[in-house]
């Protein structure tokens, strides 16, 4: 199995029940992958994904089925939305309710509800974890020109642009409609979860019976016709070949393109051209926690283009600061990202931190710390066609090849995306 993330880990571990030996190849010095985490000054930082949803059904599986479920903490409070200087608050456990009660929309928006639950319906057995190109043809146009059309510019504004920015760092005047009803069915779901002890965990235990070689970069991946052979450089940067019966590649799909040589013109081209996110956020250390109850809180253009959201740490999870302290993690744009990628990180922790007062002011006689983090590739970006072509790169690969893959490009990234490829990769071959 080519990478260490969750794709990789779910595969190795699906098949390793089915009787393979198997070997995973990792290029960094860490598994994990984009559920990463770092161990700062007693604080634990989630610096990728952060948050499990309830409907993440094969993360869920893949966590029992490996009899780690005391891994999964069960958090209730609630997300929130900033608008005119206050916080209005919606608890997942009674979404419905909470939109229909909520000031934070007028009732003229309340009752164009029903027309995103109507669209919601129209797309959602298209709407999976498996392949999005299900979704094609509902893939016509941006999320603003929909909610422009059959919206208000109060529900683009308050609610479909924070999701959409928020979810995935890109503003809804770019992302494919698709995406936010992606969200609306896979993501908005009465139970969430955290992992205890950091998001890697995730990876890390199920690794443990999983034999496993980090600081190896495979640059090379061949069927020679009666099995597969693998090419990879050691930390020492000797050159490491291999020969397996059959392989999954768990890698970004411009990796997959570079070392899987069995690709014809098409399905290189799909890979090369996917566009990925970059963030750079701000993890802010707090001598003393805000009074505030949200774990998400979404951001509105109109407090700030590039500030997506916040993410209160100590209240998502009680080991993430130490007891009396806080951490609060800020997400901002992919635009903002490319702006901002020369500048120092005490440069970019102080523009982000003024970006974060005009949410919770009080931030600023709270910080006594900070991290900066910076992604180069976190998630693949939509736009109107996408998925489309997803669809047909889907169709022309092989399910009975030797070389499966368990990329992040079958749906919207997540964790729950990225196990489920792994799954479904290790099925394919276990057939």
């Amino acid at each position: 199995v080519v990478g260490g993330g969750a794709g990789g880990i779910s595969a190795a571990f699906r098949l390793q029940q089915a009787g393979f030996a198997v070997r995973v190849l990792e290029s960094d010095s860490r598994l994990a992958g984009r559920t990463a985490t770092e161990r700062l000054n007693e604080f634990i930082v989630d610096i990728g994904a952060g948050i499990l949803p309830g409907t993440y059904d094969a993360v869920q599986r893949l966590v029992r089925d490996a009899g780690l479920a005391e891994l999964l903490d069960e958090m209730s409070a609630p997300t929130a939305v900033c608008r005119d200087g206050r916080l209005h608050y919606l608890p997942l456990s009674n979404m419905v309710g909470a939109m229909l009660k909520t000031r934070l929309l007028g009732w003229r928006s309340k009752l164009l509800l029903a027309r995103i639950a109507a669209t919601t319906l129209k797309m959602y057995r298209t709407l999976d974890f498996e392949n999005l190109g299900r979704a094609a043809r509902y893939d016509t146009e941006t999320l603003e020109a929909y909610a422009r059309r059959e919206l208000n510019a109060e529900l683009l504004d308050y609610l479909l642009n924070p999701v959409q920015k928020m979810m995935y760092v890109v503003p809804a005047s770019s992302a494919s409609v698709v995406d936010f009803f992606w969200c609306a069915k896979n993501l908005l779901h009465p139970l969430a979860y955290s992992v205890r002890g950091g998001m890697d965990q995730l990876c890390v235990q199920v690794a443990r019976t999983l034999r496993v070689e980090l600081q190896t970069r495979v640059t090379q991946v061949r069927d020679s016709g009666d099995g597969v052979e693998i090419e990879a450089l050691a930390a020492n940067g000797s050159v490491q070949k291999y020969r397996a019966d059959v392989c999954v590649i768990a890698t970004p799909s411009r990796v997959t393109a570079q070392i899987h040589t069995g690709l014809d013109a098409r399905q290189r081209q799909f890979l090369e051209r996917l566009n990925y996110s970059r963030l750079v956020d701000g993890h802010l250390f707090l001598k003393q926690r805000p009074a505030h109850e949200a774990v998400v809180v979404m951001v509105p253009d109109s407090v700030d283009t590039d500030l997506c959201g916040l993410v209160l740490e100590h209240n998502k999870a009680v080991d993430r600061a130490p007891p009396g302290k806080g951490l609060i993690r800020l997400l901002l744009t992919d635009r903002w990202a490319r702006e901002v990628g020369a500048l120092s990180d005490d440069e970019v922790y102080q523009r982000s931190l003024d970006k974060a007062l005009k949410v919770l002011p009080e931030l600023a006689d709270l910080v006594e710390a900070h991290y900066i983090h910076r992604w180069d590739a976190v998630a693949t970006m939509s736009s109107p066609g996408c998925y489309g072509q997803l669809q047909d790169f889907v169709a022309s690969l092989d399910p009975h090849a030797r070389i499966q893959l368990a990329g992040d490009f079958y749906a919207l990234g997540s964790v729950n995306t990225a196990v489920t490829a792994g799954e479904n990769s290790a099925r394919r071959l276990i057939a």
